[in-house]
Order: C-alpha cells, then sequence, then structure tokens
C-alpha cells in the first residue's frame, strides 16, 4: 500500500472512530418534528437528517406531528421506547408551553426528554412595516406615547415568547398598546401588511423575504446580542430595556432512558450537521442562525429559560385571565 493510500486510509478510521462510530441503532430512526413539512422547523430537521443518514448505517426519516405548538410530537417521544430510535427536534415554545401548563401535561423539556444537541436559534424581533413612517425604535416609542388612534400589535399566537416579549416591552416602556389575537406568523402577515399593525413582535422566519425587500423594518431584537441575521439592528437593551431576551432554540432531544452512547453519538451528528459555511447559508436563507451545543449545554441553557422565564408569562397569563 502506498504512503497516500495508507493516509486515506487513516483519515477515514479517523471519521468513523468518534461516538457515532461507537453506536449503531438497530433499525430505522425517526426524528419527530412538530411543525407542518415546508417550514423552517422541518428544513432544519432535514438537514440534520441529511448528515445522520451519511454516518449512520440505518435509514433515518422525518415524521412531522404537528399541533399544540409541538407539544404533540414532544409528547409522542416522551411515549416512545428509548431504544435510540426515537428523536424530538423540538424547540423553544416547549418551554413556554410547560411554564404556562397548556396544553394540560405539557412537557417539560429536562424532565421529560434528554437535551441531545441545540442546532440553531432564532431572535424575537420587534419589527413595523416600511409605509408607516417608523423608521427606527424612538419612533415607535413616540407612536405609542400619542394620543388619537390607540396603537395595535400582534404575536404570532397569544401565550406565545413572542407575546410575553412584546408585553414586557409594553409595560417597560410605560405605553398602552393593544395586543390582536392571531393563529400564526401567516394569519398575522396580511393585516401587517396592510398597516392594520402598529408592530409585530415575531421571529424573522416568516418575515425574511420582507425584511429583505425593504416591505417592513426590523426595529429592534430581544436577545442578549445583535443578531447575525440583522447585524444593523440593536438589542432592546442597547435601547434601554435590558433583561428582554428570548431567543427561540431549536435543538435534539431524546426519551429518557436512551443509552448514553445513542445521546453522544447524535449529539456529534447534529453539531456537525450545521457547521460550515454551507450549513450557514442554508439556515440563514430559512431566518435561523446555527448555535451547535452539546447535551450539558443544552440542558443548562433549556433550564435557564424555564427559570428565567417563569415569572414573565405568570405575569402574561393573568393579564390574559382579567
Amino acid at each position: 500500500m502506498t504512503k497516500r493510500s495508507w493516509f486515506l486510509a487513516l483519515l477515514a478510521l479517523a471519521a468513523f472512530s468518534g461516538p457515532a462510530a461507537a453506536w449503531t441503532p438497530d433499525g430505522p430512526v425517526r426524528i419527530l418534528v412538530g411543525s407542518a413539512a415546508g417550514g423552517p422547523t422541518d428544513s432544519l430537521a432535514r438537514i440534520f437528517v441529511e448528515t445522520a443518514r451519511a454516518r449512520l448505517p440505518q435509514p433515518v426519516v422525518v415524521e412531522n406531528l404537528t399541533g399544540a405548538g409541538g407539544n404533540i410530537a414532544a409528547a409522542a417521544a416522551v411515549r416512545a421506547r428509548p431504544d435510540g430510535r426515537t428523536f424530538l427536534l423540538g424547540y423553544a415554545a416547549l418551554v413556554i408551553n410547560n411554564l404556562r401548563g397548556d396544553p394540560p401535561g405539557a412537557v417539560d423539556p429536562t424532565q421529560s426528554l434528554v437535551p441531545v444537541a441545540r442546532l440553531a436559534t432564532s431572535p424575537a424581533v420587534v419589527m413595523t412595516r416600511a409605509s408607516s413612517g417608523i423608521e427606527e425604535f424612538k419612533a415607535l416609542l413616540a407612536r405609542l406615547r400619542a394620543k388619537g388612534e390607540p396603537a395595535s400589535w400582534a404575536p404570532p399566537l397569544p401565550g406565545t415568547a413572542m407575546h410575553v416579549v412584546g408585553e414586557q416591552m409594553v409595560a417597560r416602556l410605560g405605553v398602552q398598546a393593544v395586543m390582536i389575537p392571531y393563529r400564526g406568523s401567516a394569519a398575522l402577515l396580511p393585516d401587517f401588511l396592510a398597516g392594520r399593525l402598529t408592530f409585530v413582535c415575531d421571529n424573522p422566519t416568516v418575515h425574511l423575504s420582507y425584511l429583505q425587500d425593504g416591505s417592513t423594518r426590523a426595529l429592534a431584537v430581544a436577545a442578549a446580542q445583535r443578531s447575525a441575521l440583522l447585524p444593523e439592528v440593536p438589542t432592546l437593551a442597547e435601547l434601554g430595556l435590558p433583561g428582554i431576551d428570548f431567543t427561540s432554540w431549536l435543538g435534539v432531544l431524546a426519551p429518557v432512558g436512551t443509552d448514553p452512547a445513542a445521546i453522544a453519538a447524535m449529539a456529534e451528528i447534529a453539531q456537525a450537521s450545521v457547521s460550515g459555511a454551507e450549513a450557514r447559508a442554508r439556515l440563514a436563507a430559512i431566518g435561523l442562525e446555527p448555535a451547535p451545543t452539546g447535551s450539558e449545554e443544552f440542558r443548562g441553557l433549556i433550564a435557564g429559560d424555564l427559570a428565567r422565564w417563569k415569572p414573565a408569562v405568570a405575569a402574561v397569563q393573568g393579564q390574559m385571565q382579567q
């Protein structure tokens, strides 16, 4: 064997000598997704599955189980046998669902499931339509403080993280704005573009093309730091409202009791799937930022969200019940 052949053989051995090589599923692997096919979460799942299929000898399939803010898919993952053949691609709505107990029995993503790896994040963004004349956050504040027709705003769904962010912002500013309930980002978009809403608070995924063509304008992100997707947009903290931070995460979780070797292998695959320039470009096209972590770091991040958002969610629930 030539020196080149030996070198290539060693590279191949190195590629398959990590955790993924140490564990092999004994049948097809399911990736449960709580959103419909074609959306950003489903697209992320398929990016992840491409890498999993390349590294595992068994088939890997995406199974969409929609409804209840991702809780139907999460509940199915909780009930699944912990044999390393079922994983969930979950998202931060699981935190809010659990804190508000809606639906009843909402899954606790740190107790009922095992966090495997975070894949990506997406910030909460405060947006206005370009034709409103509101070009920056201080102009929005002036509009909210003006007398006359009351301002209106919308999150994608009542009770969600975006609702909590918007209510916190309005309360901290000491202004009044009427929250208009919708059934998802796609439902609020026509009214927003038609000028019936003063602002919206939403993830950028559905709004990305409108932000890019100038139809709408991002005024602030509710995140600890500026988003790579919207680098020119300041954080609420920069604008004088520190502490309003809800960066939505998307990541892989597994049923409790899953073999640690399977957890380690899938964590390695998950992190690899969103690394590199091509992955960054594909995620940016659907309004997501790569943010890979290992299992323990992911668990800590979710636990932090649960603790940090508990009082804010309780406050919004109290308002909704009045």
